[in-house]
């Protein structure tokens, strides 16, 4: 005889991560639909997008239909909570954070403060928060980073950068 496995509830935000995934792939398949009529064929720049971006659509709509009736953490929470608590879970305080310093990053090169000054800041900045003790370690490491994109994209590939 075999028993069935009671499945655990879904955490807060299981759900609506195949949600965000839908309206992620909903987005890119109406942008790679248009620049599919732009260049139409099976070999042009658009057919691997377009491609991609049906199969995200795909594939969270048959997640969302299976786990429909599937118990959540949620169940009989009010909707702000829910929210709140599917948003935390999505997009933890260290996600969030970390976003805020790449745009923190995009904004300083978009001023024009100059790559080699902005990404050392950068990198020890977003290594020294997540790996909050090793304040020289992260120097050694943002040091090594800097070496390697220097050799390789400056002189090795001679690509001129920002």
């Amino acid at each position: 005889m075999e028993e069935e496995k009671k499945q655990a509830p879904f955490k807060s935000g299981e759900k609506g991560f195949a949600v965000f995934l839908l309206l992620f792939g909903l987005f890119f398949l109406y942008q790679s639909i248009l620049l599919y009529q732009d260049n139409p064929g099976a070999s042009s720049c658009a057919a691997i997008p377009l491609f991609v971006s049906a199969l995200i659509v795909i594939f969270s709509v048959a997640i969302i239909i299976t786990d429909r009736k599937a118990p959540s953490e949620n169940h009989g929470l009010p909707v702000g909570e829910i929210v709140k608590k599917t948003l935390g879970y999505m997009v933890p305080k260290d996600v969030l954070i970390m976003m805020a310093f790449i745009l923190l990053y995009c904004v300083a090169l978009y001023l024009g403060l100059g790559f080699y000054i902005v990404t050392p800041i950068f990198l020890w900045g977003g290594m020294s928060y997540l790996m909050a003790k090793d304040y020289v370690k992260n120097i050694l490491w943002t040091a090594l980073c800097m070496a390697f994109i220097l050799v390789v994209f400056r002189l090795i590939f001679s690509v001129v950068l920002p």
